[in-house]
C-alpha cells in the first residue's frame, strides 16, 4: 500500500482538494486490500491425514472463497516452500518407491498386451537389452530421487519387463524437509489452483469394471492368473503373441534370462505366456523390494498431474511453473496417519 506524506515535499501543508484526493486514494486501497484478502477454509487449518487433505481441497475447490485462498497457497503470492525441478535424467526402476498403495498387474502389462504394434520396440529393448533407458511417454515425477509423484504405472511397466532398466524422470526437489504424503500435498493443490478440480483416478482395468490384480499386495497365483485372462482377452492376442515370438526367438534372447523361463499359464506354453509370466516375477520382485511408503494413500486420492481427462495440454508445465514459484506451509500440517475410521476399529 502507498504511504502518503501529511505534507507535501516543499513542508507545506495540503490543500483540502489535495487532502480530499488523498483520503479517496486511502479508501480505495483500504477496499482493493479487502477484496484481495483470502482466509483459509476451516476444514484446513489442523493437522490431518494426506487422504482428508485431498477430501477437503476437492470439496473447497468449487466454492470461490475458498478457491481464492487455494490460487494464493499453490503457486500464488505465497512462497513458504519452494520446489525445483531438476532436468529429466533416467534413474534406476529399482531406486524409486510407490507413493500409492496400488500398483495395477493389468495396468502394468495391459497396454503392451494389447498395443503389440505401438509397443513392439520398447518390448524388444526391455527383454533384450541389460540396462536400457526408458521413456514411456512423457517423463514421470519423483521427489527427492526416490519417491515417486506421477507415473506409477509407466514406472511398474518397465520394471515388470526388466527391472534392471531405467526411467526417465523429472526430480522434484524442495527448500524444506518434508515427508512423500507432504509433497504430494503441494502437488495436489497446484494442481486444483490450475485445473479448478481434483482429478480422480481409478483402480479398475483399463476399460472395465473390474479392479485390478495389486502387484503390492496379490500372490503370485493370483497376478498369474490376471496376466493370463489380459492376454486371453487382448483385441490383439495373436499379434502379441507373434511378438513374443520373435523375441524369445531371436539370438539376442540367447543370453538373457527371458530365454530360460518356462510359462505359469495353465495349458499355455507360448513364448507369449513365458514373457507374462517374466512380467510377473518381476512384479514379485517390485513387490519385495519396492514396495509402496508407509501410510501410502489409495490410488483415488493420488495426484493427476495431467489434469485428468480432458484437460488441457499445458496443464503439466503449469504446475511444474506453480511448485516453483512456492506453496503455503499449511502442507506440513498433513501428517502420517491412519484414516479415522480404521483408527477407531483398530487402535481405538
Amino acid at each position: 500500500m502507498i504511504i502518503h506524506r501529511a505534507k507535501s515535499e516543499s513542508g507545506k501543508k495540503p490543500t483540502r482538494l489535495t487532502q480530499l484526493r488523498m483520503e479517496r486514494q486511502r479508501r480505495y486501497e483500504a477496499e482493493e486490500d479487502q477484496n484481495n484478502q483470502v482466509e483459509i477454509p476451516d476444514n484446513m487449518k489442523n493437522p490431518q491425514s494426506y487422504t482428508d487433505f485431498v477430501k477437503h481441497l476437492a470439496s473447497n475447490v468449487s466454492d470461490p472463497k475458498a478457491k481464492a485462498w487455494i490460487d494464493y497457497a499453490f503457486g500464488g503470492e505465497n512462497e513458504d516452500i519452494k520446489f525445483s525441478a531438476e532436468p529429466e535424467k533416467a534413474y534406476p526402476v529399482k531406486d524409486l518407491k510407490p507413493t500409492q498403495n496400488f500398483i495395477g498387474l493389468e495396468n502394468s502389462i495391459g497396454w503392451t498386451v494389447s498395443n503389440p504394434d505401438k509397443a513392439g520396440d520398447g518390448l524388444k529393448k526391455m527383454l533384450l537389452e541389460k540396462s536400457p533407458e526408458m521413456k514411456p511417454g512423457s517423463a514421470i515425477w519423483i521427489f527427492n530421487g526416490e519417491f515417486i509423484i506421477d507415473g506409477h504405472h509407466r514406472w511398474s511397466q518397465v520394471y515388470a519387463f526388466n527391472p534392471d532398466a531405467k526411467i526417465v524422470a523429472i526430480n522434484f526437489k524442495c527448500n524444506q524437509k518434508l515427508k512423500p504424503q507432504q509433497a504430494l500435498a503441494a502437488v495436489q493443490g497446484v494442481i486444483a489452483s490450475v485445473v479448478g478440480k481434483v482429478p480422480i483416478a481409478t483402480s479398475k482395468v483399463d476399460g472395465k469394471e473390474k479392479t485390478a490384480s495389486n502387484v503390492l499386495k496379490d500372490s503370485e497365483d493370483t497376478m498369474l492368473k490376471a496376466a493370463q485372462d489380459c492376454l486371453d482377452e487382448s483385441p490383439k492376442k495373436d499379434e502379441f503373441m507373434d511378438l513374443c515370438e520373435s523375441i524369445v526367438g531371436s539370438k539376442s534372447a540367447e543370453d538373457r534370462e527371458i530365454s530360460s523361463i518356462r510359462s505359469g499359464f495353465d495349458d499355455d506354453d507360448s513364448d507369449a505366456a513365458k514373457v507374462l509370466t517374466y512380467a510377473v516375477r518381476n512384479c514379485l520382485k517390485l513387490k519385495s523390494g519396492n514396495n509402496a511408503v508407509q501410510g501410502a494413500p489409495d490410488r483415488e486420492y493420488m495426484p493427476q498431474t495431467d489434469g485428468g481427462k480432458g484437460a488441457d495440454k499445458s496443464v503439466p508445465s503449469q504446475v511444474q511453473a506453480k511448485l516453483t514459484t512456492g506453496v503455503d506451509d499449511i502442507v506440513t500440517k498433513v501428517e502420517n496417519r491412519l484414516p479415522r475410521g480404521i483408527r477407531k476399529k483398530y487402535i481405538g
